[in-house]
């Protein structure tokens, strides 16, 4: 519960969600951000796309964690589903395109998988499902 609480008093993940709402307005720069997004601190970039891609980190982060709670059922998928379903659906649907491009641009097929896996079960209302690859949980 504290994680779902989270999205309504946690100052930073507020600050984020906010400017993340912003930059999903623009579809086109949104996916841009792909070309100058800094990898693990691989190198300097812009302050404004730095705290950009910040942002993006922050939420989808937060959305993370709640996917791989469900999975491993500390956090209740009908609580999520009630409480952030649309939100989860949106959030996706807005930023795909931008992970995509991470994913190919830096050879990392899962990265963010879980949300997108989450937002999937919730589209489809059913629990996300897990499978183990190459070491990796999908």
């Amino acid at each position: 519960m504290n994680t779902l609480s989270e999205l309504e008093s946690d100052k930073d993940l507020i600050e984020a969600r906010q400017r993340f709402v912003k930059l999903t307005r623009n579809a086109a720069a949104l996916v841009s951000l792909a070309d100058d997004a800094p990898f693990r601190g691989n190198k300097k970039v812009d302050p404004e796309i730095e705290a950009n891609m910040q942002a993006i980190r922050l939420v989808f982060n937060h959305w993370e964690l709640i996917a791989i709670g469900m999975q491993f059922k500390s956090i209740d998928f009908h609580m999520v589903k009630r409480y952030a379903r649309g939100q989860i659906i949106n959030d996706w649907g807005d930023v795909a395109p931008l992970i995509f491009a991470l994913r190919k641009k830096y050879s990392q097929p899962a990265m963010y998988h879980e949300i997108e896996e989450l937002a999937r079960s919730l589209r489809d209302n059913n629990m996300p499902r897990r499978r183990r690859i190459l070491g990796l949980w999908w």
